[in-house]
């Protein structure tokens, strides 16, 4: 979701549980015996939680530098779990140090709430240097740390404070003139300039409730749009957010372990109530009046990506509150009049892409991108929005757009011709004619870095387990790997992937390393189920955890991509719309049965399912409405209720409550609790939830309890004390993963 694009809690999440408590018993205490021999997969276990998925070690966050041969990264040394700054030299080979958070010599200070929430946005898992920006050659990089901003200096190897002031600086961006910076601190928007000098208030009277230069809530989880102010391409000017919150729902969330501390009262907008106003305009960067943009009488809900460069004026992505029809508006800095450019329907839901729109140069208009023909396809428009031509052709999804050429006739983009595998091509906005740049055979290809005209930086994965970061030139096939300190599994995942059914279902196997055929193995379902998440993919490390599960418990461990995924059309994708639980559950368990039809050795009489976020709802729904397939489940930070998830991402899915009523009581999991709809046949549940969530809140899980208590159904509790919707804790992450198996065990009659 959002409750994560699920997507990223596939690779945060750990299956936790914290052990059952000791009470008043006396313990023997003997004589130590031998060590038992540690399993390969226990290795494996220790390696995930240590490396924190492998991705500690590995680099990200790539900006590639001027002259092409150049890119600086990101990378945290396992152990350690503080991100540096390194570059690295592909004529040489070499690669450099450049920044850790120590040679700033922040000292403490506080972090804004505003960078707190949105590390949480992003599901960051990194200390350290976690944002930094540079000039395009590379001699400095501006990075906030402590709450302080500090620009350092490569040639001098010296750093200084820029914009000092009380409070804590936040999203900073350099602008183009690379002359001074913007950020937001105490909820006003400020400029400095790098050379040193006072910080100026563009904005005055910003307050948590009213701010200035931040994105809202809804915008950053659900909107693609994590910025609340933008640079003019001159330099001159400053785009900006004002938002309202005095009218957004507040929700609380206390400490159990500290019952005299206020509770943290964050923005939350729920179904069918009010969201956060706003207004965007345009101030000078040396401050004074802000000239309002006019977005027209027509009524709209959010505003999505917004994009402002040198090719283009202003633009911004309106939706409606429904999400159902979207509008691409210009606005003039000067007057703040806004003209339509296009304007999108479905029947369903509008796509948001943060790519989109790409103006190019020579006044040639822009790139856009559309699903108007069933396929997700690139299309040229005009300056005045009029359609000129498609671009991509029709066997390619498109899932984001990288950039143009520098004469603007070349498009590079990354798209999937089959759901399960990217890669990076390059089409002709004259004729449409495209090549494909960089493919992996039996892999993925996805970009990685800022756009540069000349070089790629990709990350390349693949079923065997390769995955390696690489810079490349556009039109020549010779890689350049940027080097990794990521540790080496002591393991492979044994993955197959298959099609299933009439729809081709794609689906993973993982089955246990010593798999025998003549054997016989419960299954485990590691389930997603719903909008905007891939689980089966070309990419062999995305599978360990499940592979630890495989070879602790000897079972299958199973993942697939029923209706209601991306990256298979239109009509595929929206096929879950108001229908949360009852699509995805029940085309999932159909698929097991044929699963198991086809492979003997997986017992249909013992399947298990787990998940977490919307994978949570998922595992919990898939319990009380099919025990028929599904006989035991672990639902970690479930949805339980859609009328106490956010706006945005509910309403896009399932409507307006007061109008589509039954499309919201058919997709609660507390409905299939009811006297009539309940299950005569119960199957256990454990539930797993961190109180500190302030994604899905921990409410959800009581209000679950709450219903099975009622009911009298089988079913355990665990609640992770301070827990965010990311299980940070290594020793809450190693419990909760002894805790699963023992439920797995016991209910599934697994040997130990």
């Amino acid at each position: 979701m959002s409750p994560l694009p699920f997507h990223t809690y596939s690779k945060l999440m750990r299956l936790t549980l914290l052990g059952s408590l000791l009470g008043n018993t006396i313990v023997a205490i003997a004589e130590p015996g031998p060590t038992p021999a540690t399993e390969a997969w226990q290795e494996l276990q220790q390696q995930l939680r240590t490396t924190r998925n492998f991705r500690l070690g590995a680099p990200f966050n790539v900006h590639v530098l001027e002259d092409g041969d150049r890119v600086l990264y990101q990378k945290a040394i396992p152990p350690s779990t503080s991100a540096a700054v390194y570059e690295f030299n592909r004529k040489t080979g070499v690669e450099t140090k450049v920044l850790d958070a120590e040679m700033l010599g922040a000292g403490d200070g506080p972090v804004s709430a505003e960078e707190k929430a949105l590390r949480e946005r992003l599901r960051l898992l990194t200390g350290g240097i976690s944002f930094y920006d540079n000039n395009p050659q590379g001699d400095w990089i501006l990075t906030p740390v402590k709450g302080k901003l500090f620009l350092f200096d490569r040639k001098t190897q010296k750093s200084r404070e820029i914009g000092a002031g009380k409070g804590a600086a936040f999203g900073p961006k350099i602008a183009p003139d690379d002359q001074k910076v913007a950020f937001v601190r105490d909820s006003n928007l400020y400029v400095a300039p790098l050379s040193g000098g006072p910080a100026v208030a563009v904005t005055k009277g910003g307050t948590e409730e009213k701010s200035f230069g931040v994105a809202e809530f809804i915008a950053q989880e659900e909107l693609n749009r994590k910025d609340g102010f933008w640079w003019s391409p001159d330099s001159q000017t400053l785009l900006l957010q004002a938002i309202d919150q005095s009218h957004v729902e507040r929700l609380s969330i206390a400490d159990p372990f500290r019952p005299d501390a206020e509770p943290q009262r964050p923005y939350y907008p729920r179904p069918g109530k009010a969201n956060a106003k706003f207004r965007f305009g345009f101030v000078s960067a040396k401050g004074g009046p802000i000239t309002w943009i006019d977005f027209g009488k027509e009524a709209f809900e959010y505003i999505g990506p917004v994009q402002w460069s040198k090719h283009g004026k202003p633009s911004f992505l309106l939706l409606n509150r429904l999400q159902n029809e979207a509008r691409l508006v210009a606005a003039d800095p000067k007057t703040g009049r806004t003209q339509m450019l296009i304007k999108e329907t479905d029947a369903a839901w509008v796509d948001i892409d943060r790519t989109i729109p790409l103006w190019l140069p020579q006044n040639q208009g822009f790139i856009w991108a559309s699903e108007r023909t069933g396929t997700k396809r690139l299309e040229l428009h005009d300056e005045k929005g009029a359609l000129v031509r498609m671009i991509s052709p029709e066997n390619l999804h498109v899932r984001n757009v990288l950039g143009a050429s520098k004469d603007g006739r070349t498009i590079y983009y990354e798209a999937a011709e089959d759901s399960i595998a990217s890669s990076i091509h390059a089409s002709s906005i004259a004729d449409g004619s495209t090549r494909t740049v960089a493919a992996r055979e039996g892999g993925s290809v996805g970009n990685s870095s800022s756009f540069h005209d000349r070089v790629l930086a990709a990350r390349i994965t693949n079923l065997k387990g390769e995955d390696k970061t690489v810079m490349r030139g556009w039109n020549d096939e010779q890689e350049h790997i940027i080097p990794s300190a990521a540790a080496e599994p002591v393991m492979k995942s044994n993955a197959v992937i298959e099609r299933i059914g009439p729809q081709a279902i794609r689906t993973i196997l993982i089955r246990p390393s010593n798999f025998d055929p003549k054997k016989k193995y419960p299954v485990l379902e590691h389930a997603y189920g719903g909008p905007s998440s891939l689980q089966v993919r070309a990419s062999g490390r995305a599978y360990l955890e499940d592979q630890v599960l495989a070879d602790a418990l000897q079972a299958v461990v199973v993942r697939m991509d029923t209706a209601g995924t991306q990256d298979r059309g239109r009509d595929f994708e929206k096929a879950i719309f108001k229908k949360f639980g009852s699509l995805p559950v029940n085309d999932h368990a159909e698929t097991l049965k044929l699963l198991c039809a086809q492979h003997p050795e997986l017992d249909a009489n013992r399947i298990g399912v787990f998940g977490w976020s919307y994978g949570g709802y998922f595992a919990a729904y898939a319990v009380l409405a099919r025990p028929d397939v599904y006989k035991a489940g672990v639902a970690g930070a479930p949805p339980v209720d859609w009328e106490d998830y956010d706006t945005a991402y509910t309403e896009r899915y399932l409507g307006l409550p007061e109008k589509d009523q039954e499309a919201y009581a058919s997709s609660s999991v507390l409905t299939l609790l009811k006297p009539e709809r309940r299950s005569k046949t119960p199957k256990p549940l454990l539930v797993i939830h961190g109180t500190a969530d302030d994604n899905v809140y921990f409410f959800n899980s009581m209000k679950l309890i709450d219903s099975l208590e009622r009911a009298a159904w089988p079913y355990e509790f665990l609640p992770l004390m301070g827990q965010t919707h990311m299980i940070a804790d290594a020793e809450l992450d190693s419990r909760r993963f002894d805790r699963t198996l023992a439920f797995f065990r016991q209910h599934l009659a697994i040997a130990k």
